[in-house]
């Protein structure tokens, strides 16, 4: 009898400690997993380096799965799957996540010397559908080109050297008229960042 209240005593603790360690982990399991919904942590990176592979088997498989993994980048950038999937024109995939966060569409990453949105890369790689499809799924027209040195020095150095350039001029210097109409439909005051035409030139030197 008294080895075995010596024993009940002597596993008390080892159960308690194991209690403990149970629901330390549960709480630590239920915060990570808060942080990862909220965005501190970094999910699942399975969706961008699939699209950016171009494997279009697993992407469809990987969309269903949990949503926040949709939205994790790759390790030393900001590109997530939807800066693949409209640098590769992958419209079915652009459509699937913005219809599930439609504020995404103007994200800005760092594509090239610049910083852009999805449909600023669009207009640079002359896509005039993908353009138009942006826009329609409510990507924001009156957007620059911001010049993105490699460090913060020379960019606040070269700001002024460099200013922002509107989508809408580089749209025009790359005779992409269908993406400036409907630039111009969306907002009529984009008409400003314009190469004034031959003929209003004329009319402006007579007055």
């Amino acid at each position: 009898m008294l080895n075995g209240l010596f024993f009940r005593k002597a596993i008390k603790p080892v159960f308690g400690l194991a209690a403990t360690c149970g629901v330390a982990y549960s709480g630590y399991n239920s915060y990570t997993q808060t942080r990862s919904l909220w965005g501190f942590t970094t999910p699942d990176r399975r969706l961008p380096t699939l699209v950016r592979a171009g494997d279009h088997n697993q992407v469809s498989s990987v969309l269903k799965d949990n949503s926040f993994a949709r939205w994790a980048t790759l390790d030393g950038s900001d590109h997530d799957a939807l800066f693949f999937a409209v640098k590769s024109d992958w419209q079915d995939v652009i459509k699937t996540l913005l219809q599930e966060r439609p504020k995404r569409v103007n994200s800005k990453y760092k594509y090239g010397n610049s910083y852009i949105t999805p449909l600023g890369i669009a207009i640079r790689d002359n896509n005039t559908q993908l353009a138009l499809l942006l826009i329609d799924l409510g990507a924001n027209v009156n957007t620059s080109f911001i010049y993105a040195p490699e460090t913060a020095y020379m960019q606040a150095f070269l700001r002024d050297f460099d200013p922002p350039k509107p989508a809408i001029a580089v749209a025009e210097q790359q005779g992409a008229n269908d993406i400036v109409a409907k630039m111009l439909e969306k907002d009529s005051s984009l008409a400003q960042f314009l190469t004034p035409k031959i003929e209003n030139v004329r009319n402006i030197n007579r007055i």
